[in-house]
């Protein structure tokens, strides 16, 4: 199903807590539709991409791998959290 209107959050871009949370979402969706594009727009967050929020956030909650899981590629051969000596 693709989308063809961005979806839009409602967002105070001034709080640290919610300026992240909408680039979970992003990086989220772009995990599951390759090619998701998220913008700011004053006080609003904007998602277009295939799928919905709901879809992103039941795909995410079914899914019982962990976070740093969900954001390291199958085809990622390094960490870049990876300790350094």
């Amino acid at each position: 199903m693709t989308n063809p209107e961005p979806i839009h959050i409602k967002v105070d871009v001034t709080n640290p807590g919610q300026f992240f949370a909408c680039c979970g979402l992003l990086e989220l969706a772009d995990r599951l539709w390759p090619g998701a594009e998220g913008w700011f727009d004053t006080t609003t967050f904007k998602l277009s991409t295939e799928g919905t929020v709901r879809e992103i956030l039941n795909r995410r909650l079914s899914n019982r791998k962990s976070p740093m899981e969900l954001l390291v590629r199958p085809t990622d051969t390094s960490s870049h959290l990876a300790a350094t000596s």
